[in-house]
């Protein structure tokens, strides 16, 4: 017998011998059954003390379990940092992953019950902005475990899920006029089941959601959905890097024990995504509607997302009118286009296979160059950083939809553009070209472009300065419009009821003038001197060294420019003026 032992039974029974019987007047029993007093009473203190000696080497238990945690995190870390340094600079199919990582906030070290798994029930799901096509699964933001998909794993077993393929948290984005719903996964660690089914509970640790107790398992894994009580963002947009949800449980419906907590980054909309008008293309690369095919689920690009819930957080419900508050949004959105430089999300890590945090994403530079070549669509610009006009106007278009705004294309051109022209050109000047701002007029010779100060545009300081057409958004508040151009970081100042008068402030404000050409042999041809160092033929929107001589329309040049509008993103316009001033 150990002297704790023995210290035990001596201050119990006055004596060290466990057999020893208590120190007691035995008269005061008044004819109860001694031995029997006794030998009970011996039982229950035998019991009292296997309980001290349990709780005691429960104790010495949980602490070599919180230091073989920490040793396991640590070792798990150094795991993942040492794959994240092998893979960084090749190729991402060939990332060298190893370990198993653990994830979220571990149960109580007394706990029985361990939250294991939680799936969001989510009408859309996020994935990478350079997602290749719907089998991409490393570029989809969801974990699996034993066939079936989940936004939060306590252990990611999937070598294609580790934190150095996919970011920890996982986002996840659901509308701010939604109840979040979710399943949670637990599971019973102890072979000796509970004898009624524990109540569990849900706590938001910001304190904003609410949700109901369910009723759990005796024994093994089971799952358990929830859904909130409350909408408490409801009409305002969010970001939450860490949205926590702490999970408890109780035997009692007095005495809770942590089971575990899962953390995601939680992007919530203002309205429902306006998924339907998102760019359809034929082509799963190209697409905007993306579809995992491992589990059909609707994706949004995680850009698309992020941009318009950080930049716009808090806003939504400031004014009582829908479209006042839409219109809010989008001011905010437009201020991460002003600076004329856009990093992706998550720029500069494993999870992009390109790193543009130096430049950004581009205009007219590199492959979408007038001498470049590449594939136009706003997949292109989310992958590869290169686009033209139609992609960012696209890309601030989505960005509008992710949040349940409709903005809708404002594309208008010159006469050659516009295919006003017939093709026996005559010995006039044609409406040809317009110019960006800034160039010095020299009619009739050729224009100089000015030296750019900084960027002139998205990611490029010496993009094309010149247009046969060009296209930007706008915001329809009743019949009234406001422009918003996302290449040049240019946004309208006050709303228009008529197109022609919003093109005439957005030509004063964005342009030189508009160009026309005549074919004279005392003429200069035209040089793209600081863009594409090309001489071109203004006639034909083509190459060629053409002698022109020149005159620029620099006020009221909306007489000169044929314009289309456009819902959303749709192809054909419901609207067009093409009742221009041709030739001179």
């Amino acid at each position: 017998m150990s002297d704790r032992n023995s210290n035990f039974w001596s201050n119990l029974f006055g004596s060290s011998d466990e057999n020893a019987e208590p120190a007691i007047n035995r008269e005061e029993l008044n004819g109860v059954n001694l031995e029997n007093y006794i030998t009970d009473l011996k039982d229950k203190l035998k019991s009292l003390w296997k309980e001290e000696n349990h709780i005691r080497d429960n104790n010495i238990t949980e602490k070599k379990q919180v230091k073989l945690d920490r040793h396991k995190k640590l070792m798990d870390n150094t795991l993942e940092l040492e794959a994240s340094r092998k893979q960084q600079g090749s190729d991402s199919s060939k990332k060298i992953i190893t370990g198993v990582k653990t994830y979220g906030q571990a149960a109580a070290p007394k706990a029985i019950l361990v939250l294991t798994k939680v799936a969001f029930d989510t009408k859309y799901d996020i994935c990478s902005d350079d997602v290749a096509d719907f089998s991409d699964y490393k570029k989809f933001y969801i974990l699996e475990d034993g066939g079936n998909y989940y936004h939060w794993l306590y252990k990611r077993t999937n070598p294609d899920d580790y934190s150095t393929i996919k970011p920890e948290p996982i986002p996840i984005t659901f509308s701010s006029t939604d109840k979040i719903k979710l399943t949670a996964t637990l599971k019973v660690t102890t072979t000796d089941p509970f004898t009624k089914p524990p109540e569990i509970r849900i706590t938001d640790k910001d304190s904003k959601y609410t949700f109901g107790i369910e009723k759990g398992k005796t024994s093994g894994e089971f799952e358990v959905s929830f859904k909130s009580d409350n909408k408490p963002y409801e009409d305002t947009v969010q970001h939450i890097p860490n949205f926590e949800l702490i999970f408890e449980y109780s035997e009692d419906g007095r005495a809770w024990t942590k089971a575990g907590s899962c953390i995601n980054t939680l992007y919530l909309t203002w309205k429902e995504p306006k998924y339907s008008s998102y760019r359809i293309e034929s082509s799963q690369k190209e697409t905007l509607k993306i579809k995992a095919s491992f589990n059909s689920k609707e994706n949004i690009q995680e850009t698309l997302l992020s941009i318009g819930c950080k930049q716009a957080k808090g806003l939504g419900n400031a004014t009582k009118k829908t479209e006042d508050n839409a219109e809010q949004i989008l001011d905010a959105i437009f201020k991460e286009f002003e600076p004329l430089k856009i990093t992706r999300t998550r720029e500069g890590t494993a999870y992009l296979d390109k790193d543009l945090s130096s430049e950004g994403l581009g205009y007219w530079r590199k492959a979408s160059s007038l001498t470049g070549s590449f594939t136009r669509g706003l997949r292109t610009l989310l992958r590869d950083g290169e686009a033209r006009c139609g992609e960012f106007t696209s890309f601030f278009i989505h960005i509008a939809l992710s949040q349940g705004i409709e903005a809708n294309k404002f594309a208008f051109t010159s006469a050659v553009g516009a295919g006003l022209i017939p093709a026996l050109i005559p010995p006039k000047y044609i409406n040809s070209i317009f110019l960006v701002k800034t160039w010095t007029i020299k009619d009739p010779k050729a224009p100089i472009e000015n030296p750019p100060t900084g960027n002139k545009a998205q990611g490029n300081d010496k993009p094309m300065h010149f247009f046969w057409d060009h296209v930007f958004a706008t915001f329809d508040k009743g019949t009234e419009q406001k422009y918003y151009d996302p290449s040049y970081g240019a946004k309208g100042s006050k709303f228009f009821t008529k197109p022609k008068e919003l093109l005439n402030t957005y030509s004063s404000n964005s342009l030189t003038g508009v160009l026309f050409a005549k074919e004279d042999i005392m003429g200069e041809p035209f040089f793209d001197a600081r863009h594409s160092g090309a001489y071109l033929d203004l006639q034909t929107a083509g190459g060629g060294k053409i002698p022109f001589l020149y005159k620029t329309i620099s006020l009221d040049m909306e007489k000169y420019l044929a314009f289309n509008l456009y819902k959303t993103t749709t192809d054909l316009p419901y609207f067009t003026d093409t009742a221009i001033i041709t030739e001179l």
